[in-house]
């Protein structure tokens, strides 16, 4: 008798628990950012409310990316959010993005024409690799990084004009642009990580000022350097 008021005890035990251990698996089951949805996007948000764009489900020719997403300033284009969409040529980004992540359009193999704002502050690690329709970009005022092979193995680009206010080159950013004939370095860049022109084969001058950073790095990296 005494054994069976136990395992009855016992049972009901288990059934009071097994909901709670269900939640548990539930939660833990959960995305730690499940994400908000605004039509084609896929976004999240910092603790300010801003947007951060996290995916795009489309893969349009053409793309005016929106100022906001359901309300939400956009300030940053997330991880990969537009890498490898086939089709696209032309995108516009909205005044407010300070920041575009790591490889956000990497691989976008028909990308020719790419408009930044700017307030744009930092393109991330591989933010335009392999790009290889892209011949010519102009980055906007207000850009101070280009991170690490940000332009590599886009082997088309020819024509590429830097802002007064960028401080830092990160390491390969241009490496295998093949198609680079010249740059002009702005005396405000303190930083040219390694490889930065690795593979730049028809790099003919790389201008600055004289006596700037980016005359010592060419020096070291036998680079050809025209001063201004």
């Amino acid at each position: 008798m005494l054994r069976r008021c136990f395992s009855a005890l016992l049972l009901a035990a288990l059934l009071l628990c097994l909901p709670a251990a269900l939640g548990e698996d539930e939660e833990a089951e959960k995305p730690l950012n499940s994400g908000l949805y605004d039509g084609h996007y896929n976004y999240s948000l910092n603790e300010a409310g801003e947007a951060r764009l996290d995916h795009l489900y489309d893969d349009p020719v053409t793309l005016s990316v929106p100022e906001a997403l359901n309300g939400h300033r956009l300030t940053e284009l997330g991880d990969g959010c537009m890498s490898t969409r086939l089709r696209l040529e032309s995108v516009e980004l909205p005044e407010g993005v300070r920041t575009i992540a790591g490889h956000a359009f990497e691989g976008c193999l028909s990308l020719t024409e790419l408009r930044l704002p700017d307030t744009l502050e930092t393109a991330g690690t591989g933010a335009f690799m392999n790009c290889v329709s892209l011949r010519e970009i102009a980055l906007p005022a207000g850009l101070r990084v280009l991170g690490n092979s940000a332009f590599h193995g886009c082997r088309r680009l020819a024509r590429v004009a830097l802002p007064e206010t960028l401080e830092e080159i990160g390491e390969s950013c241009f490496e295998f642009c093949g198609a680079l004939e010249e740059i002009r370095i702005p005396e405000s860049v303190t930083s040219i990580g390694r490889f930065a022109f690795f593979g730049c084969e028809s790099l003919k001058a790389v201008r600055g000022a004289k006596g700037s950073f980016a005359e010592a790095y060419c020096l070291e990296n036998g680079l050809p350097f025209e001063a201004e």
